[in-house]
């Protein structure tokens, strides 16, 4: 802009009156008198003024999206949940997502059942899925393997431990640079706290809190609630943990859950179950478990909560201890409150 364009503009705008519609009023004040000039009327419906109008709302639009992304950088000001989540993980607070309910059920051969299957046994595999009728919600059968057989003949009673959600799996690539990280794009709200597992071609990695507390060359991971939502993955380097190659396959096993909306604590006899997966007897055919076994509950299925308010993250996220260390009460009053089943929590 040229020196004299500079100071036309100075003589129409004052800079002193820029806010709560003032600079609208000069712009359109200048352009009132230059119409009377030429004897013509100026009106929001005149060439100019309709470009005013456009441009005074593009202005709040710039504005508005300042002030909001002001507000959102600030933990004392934010509101969307994904900001206040990833400034607390920037403070080294961890926001703890949804628990599923989790409790026991019994199995129990049904009479008569045994003469309709072929071989000796039946195989159960891991997450074998469950439908509760009452609540409509999934339930998986957690087992110590990838299968178990169970005798066809025996009278007795077969305890399993479930959990309520649903499982999925993410898969990503490796690339072989250091400090790998990958995201589960997900609502943070739906993947749960504890049952993730990470597989590096097929092979198992453990979970560790931080970079240090892995070895070298040791097969872990660090998960944590996404900074930008979902979950985050992150691998190590050269001195701490592993470095997946380029082509590894990495898979993030996961469980989608409801918290505490899973809890069967009540009336338990009344509760009714379904199972949505069949099965294979001894020599691979398929088996409708449903015909095959009784089903109830042994241990109420409870303490499924759901994900970290985020009215709490904002007060739980400058009491944590980055060194991981029960130090004060502050850290305290952090690490009972992720539990979420406390109403009042004080410490000294």
């Amino acid at each position: 802009m040229s020196n004299k364009s500079k100071g036309q503009v100075s003589k129409i705008i004052d800079k002193s009156k820029l806010f709560d519609g003032q600079l609208q009023e000069q712009i359109q004040s200048f352009l009132i008198k230059e119409y009377d000039k030429r004897g013509l009327n100026f009106s929001p419906s005149s060439p100019y003024g309709q470009i005013v109008s456009v441009l005074v709302e593009l202005n709040n639009l710039q504005y508005f999206y300042l002030s909001d992304a002001l507000n959102e950088r600030n933990p004392f000001t934010a509101y969307k949940e994904n900001s206040i989540f990833g400034l607390s993980r920037l403070t080294g607070h961890n926001p703890s997502r949804v628990i599923s309910a989790k409790g026991e059920i019994s199995l129990k051969l049904k009479p008569g059942a045994s003469n309709e299957i072929p071989g000796s046994n039946i195989k159960l595999d891991n997450y074998t899925k469950l439908l509760c009728k009452n609540n409509q919600r999934t339930y998986l059968i957690k087992l110590d393997s990838d299968s178990i057989f169970i005798p066809k003949n025996s009278s007795n009673m077969f305890y399993f431990q479930v959990v309520e959600g649903v499982q999925e799996t993410s898969t990503f690539i490796g690339d072989g640079s250091d400090l790998q990280s990958f995201n589960i794009p997900t609502r943070f709200a739906e993947i749960e706290n504890d049952l993730i597992t990470v597989f590096v071609n097929s092979q198992e990695f453990k979970t560790q809190e931080s970079l240090y507390d892995m070895k070298k060359g040791e097969r872990a991971v660090i998960i944590k609630t996404g900074i930008n939502g979902g979950v985050d993955i992150y691998f190590g380097n050269n001195d701490y943990g592993y470095v997946p190659d380029i082509g590894e396959q990495i898979s993030i096993e996961w469980i989608s859950s409801s918290g505490s909306n899973g809890n069967l604590g009540d009336s338990s006899a009344s509760i009714i179950f379904e199972f949505q997966d069949s099965v294979s007897d001894s020599f691979g055919g398929d088996l409708d478990l449903n015909e095959v076994f009784d089903i109830s509950i042994s241990k109420k299925i409870i303490m499924g909560t759901d994900a970290e308010n985020k009215d709490l993250t904002k007060l739980l996220m400058n009491k944590n201890s980055r060194s991981l260390v029960l130090a004060n009460p502050d850290n305290y009053i952090h690490f009972l409150s992720k539990y979420n089943q406390f109403s009042v929590i004080e410490a000294y």
